[in-house]
């Protein structure tokens, strides 16, 4: 298990990541499914990983909404 101040530093990035990702698709008009798809890829990132770092955290997004993408 992650400790507290972990798991709250995962949680505040995950969420502005996902702020910007909906801001995003909002935008380039994808489907909604594209956006769902994304952020489950970036939940499987976060479990395997544990975290992800501050400075990789809009690479991330961008890949998994690409990998997304391609699947819808």
């Amino acid at each position: 298990f992650l400790d507290y101040r972990k798991s709250h530093h995962i949680r505040i990035n995950r969420a502005r990541l996902i702020d910007w990702l909906v801001e995003t698709c909002y935008i380039y008009k994808l489907r909604w499914q594209t956006l769902w798809t994304t952020i489950e890829i970036i939940d499987r990132v976060i479990i395997e990983k544990g975290k992800i770092k501050l400075e990789n955290i809009h690479i991330t997004g961008v890949t998994a909404l690409f990998i997304a993408s391609k699947y819808h």
